[in-house]
């Protein structure tokens, strides 16, 4: 009796080492779609920072996670999360120091419209001085 459990536990264990390759091929069949980030403003006197983030499709463009990263003397950390608009616009309030430069950073995010699911990528901007 022993035996049949103890087969049993190798086939169950054999078909879960089978199937887990097939868990990576659901993100091959995704589009990936190119994703930039335009720090357009890093205003010192209002202490915001004013984007866009771009895509050729707008499902990538709106409601991204937009991070706000500080490059200082010490390093780079990252300083403030935004979401972006319908539009991909975004705006970060936050504590802008003239020293510094910033750039801006959006996370990768899967969606899906209709039958077709898109990996909308990874973005950043160029290094921006406050004004």
């Amino acid at each position: 009796m022993t035996g049949r459990l103890v087969s049993g536990l190798i086939a169950m264990a054999a078909g879960v080492v089978l199937l887990a390759p097939g868990a990576g091929a659901a993100d091959a069949d995704k589009e990936r779609i190119k994703s930039k980030v335009n720090l357009q403003k890093v205003d010192f006197d209002t202490q915001t920072a004013t984007g866009l983030v771009k895509s050729k499709e707008k499902i990538c463009r709106k409601k991204r996670t937009v991070n706000l990263v500080e490059f200082t003397d010490y390093g780079e950390r990252t300083i403030k999360k935004a979401k972006s608009g319908r539009d991909g616009s975004f705006k970060v309030k936050a504590q802008i120091f003239e020293i510094w430069q910033y750039k801006a950073v959006v996370k990768p995010k899967t969606v899906s419209k209709g039958n077709t699911k898109y990996l909308c990528k990874r973005g950043g901007s160029k290094l921006v001085s406050p004004s």
